[in-house]
């Protein structure tokens, strides 16, 4: 495929976000049905474990309830609903732009739902260089972000199968090698088989994806503190690049790929810079 000729991407993907864990004020809007919900959440995300280390479509008009409640809260009811008439494993996709919060809210969920929680993070495209980033369009970087190849093969298929999950993951902390790529982790992750799947992360619903996918959720969050949200946990000079490499990628994400109204379930989040 040319540079020219950006992949033709259908219908769905996803993207994610959070609330802050106590007095934050959140807005939730359940697709036409919009409340007022105040924040407050509890648990703390449950990874998988490391080996050696602990560690669609349409939506539907509900009617308002008078009882505020939480993104989280939403989020779990909805879950839990389908619990109750689903015979198999189904999977969740968290998605929403960087700093919206979508790992806090799905990892708690996760903690509260006991779900495999899988980060599509763990999956980034890591051999990719700095030239070859540089190189690509932002319909390009959108396409190649993950490698959902093996997100499918090793995480998400086995665990909708009811299997264990084993997979390397992007290895983040040991820092970028000279031309900009990254090591995968020596030590494989292990995800045991759950009734949800909580797969949270960018690009999350994917075009890729779909056909796994039972629950589509989008995060949003005000552009000035998802901003502020990166700014406390990045340094500047890797912030500076990350926003020329990536800001355009998101915009024709979630204006191209997979727009706000593709998703079922979508809940609005003002709450705390420190929230991720």
């Amino acid at each position: 495929m040319n540079e020219a000729d950006p992949p033709s991407y259908g219908s769905v993907w996803a993207h994610a976000s959070v609330a802050s864990r106590h007095s934050s004020r959140v807005l939730a809007n359940y697709r036409m049905n919009q409340a007022r919900l105040p924040g407050g959440l509890s648990s703390e995300p449950r990874p998988c474990s490391l080996y050696g280390v602990t560690g669609r479509k349409q939506a539907r008009m509900v009617e308002a309830d008078p009882t505020p409640r939480s993104p989280l809260d939403v989020l779990v009811a909805e879950v839990r609903m389908r619990l109750r008439t689903s015979g198999r494993p189904f999977l969740v996709a968290v998605d929403g732009r960087s700093g919206a919060g979508k790992s806090t809210i799905a990892g708690q969920a996760a903690a509260i739902l006991d779900a495999a929680l899988v980060p599509t993070d763990d999956f980034f495209a890591a051999t990719l260089t700095d030239q070859a980033w540089s190189e690509r369009s932002p319909p390009r970087r959108v396409a190649d972000a993950l490698d959902w190849r093996r997100l499918r093969a090793e995480a998400l298929e086995p665990l909708l199968a009811g299997r264990p999950a084993h997979w390397r993951a992007f290895d983040f902390e040991a820092g970028a090698r000279p031309d900009g790529s990254y090591a995968f982790r020596t030590l494989l992750t292990e995800c045991r088989p759950r009734p949800v799947v909580i797969l949270e992360g960018a690009y999350s619903s994917r075009p890729e994806l779909t056909d796994l996918i039972a629950l589509a959720v989008l995060i949003e969050t005000p552009a000035p503190l998802r901003r502020a949200r990166l700014a406390a946990r990045e340094a500047p000079e890797h912030l500076a690049v990350w926003h020329a490499r990536w800001d355009a990628a998101e915009d024709y994400y979630f204006t191209k790929v997979r727009t706000r109204n593709a998703f079922p379930l979508v809940l609005e989040g003002v709450t705390s810079p420190a929230s991720s």
